[in-house]
């Protein structure tokens, strides 16, 4: 990574991830405009500066089963630079990343990983761990590397796969970040700043369509500007 901090984008799941760069959305352009930084997650895109992969491998290979291997072999062919090589070949529009950097939780024998710095992250935070997805530990290692332009992307939680616990923790990290002195913009993290209530359902879970947070249209009593995302 970059010893000069240029703006550093942390890039979500939602909104079109995997569509070819022509066609993903403007707020992934906009991302990549400006000489800025992208970083991601769990092998959602590929054109990225940084990668993290913060699960364990002994539970990877649970959640992953038979495809283990070849997501294995994916983070190593981006860790390896291959990934870049193979994405210049397919069109000059891709993002050239001629460095890649793959952050992973724990030593990982059968790939070129930096190691996530977790006890340097923990001396920033006097408040115990608040740490429930990948996207608050992304955030804390921008800090932690002092980056100062930080802006998110594409980051929703309804859909599940986060604990509840998660957009709460990543808007703590957003307050750290801005007491800190660094700027924090938010483009489409419709969860982020929100309250969560629990909703009692009859639904059958698989048989039924059913999602881990569901809106409510009862108007808020009290009308707060809320966090600004453009």
């Amino acid at each position: 990574m970059s010893q000069k901090r240029r703006p550093v984008c942390i890039y979500g799941a939602s909104h079109g991830y995997r569509l070819p760069i022509a066609k993903r959305p403007a707020m992934y352009k906009a991302a990549v405009a400006g000489n800025a930084e992208l970083w991601t997650c769990n092998g959602l895109i590929y054109d990225v500066d940084v990668m993290f992969e913060i699960h364990r491998r002994s539970y990877l290979k649970t959640v992953y089963g038979a495809e283990f291997p070849r997501y294995e072999e994916q983070l190593r062919r981006y860790a390896m630079g291959e990934t870049n090589i193979y994405l210049q070949a397919q069109s000059t529009k891709n993002r050239n990343v001629p460095r890649p950097v793959l952050v992973t939780a724990h030593p990982w024998p059968s790939l070129k990983s930096l190691v996530y710095p977790l006890a340097n992250i923990g001396k920033m935070n006097t408040y115990g761990a608040w740490h429930c997805g990948s996207f608050d530990y992304m955030l804390a290692f921008a800090l932690q590397r002092q980056y100062t332009d930080i802006r998110l992307y594409n980051i929703n939680f309804t859909r599940g796969g986060e604990p509840l616990g998660a957009a709460a923790c990543l808007a703590y990290w957003v307050g750290v970040a801005e007491g800190r002195g660094a700027t924090v913009r938010l483009y489409n993290c419709d969860t982020i700043g929100k309250t969560y209530q629990l909703l009692e359902s009859r639904r059958q879970y698989g048989i039924e369509d059913m999602v881990l947070v569901e809106g409510t249209k009862r108007k808020a009593t009290l009308n707060w500007p809320g966090i600004a995302c453009a």
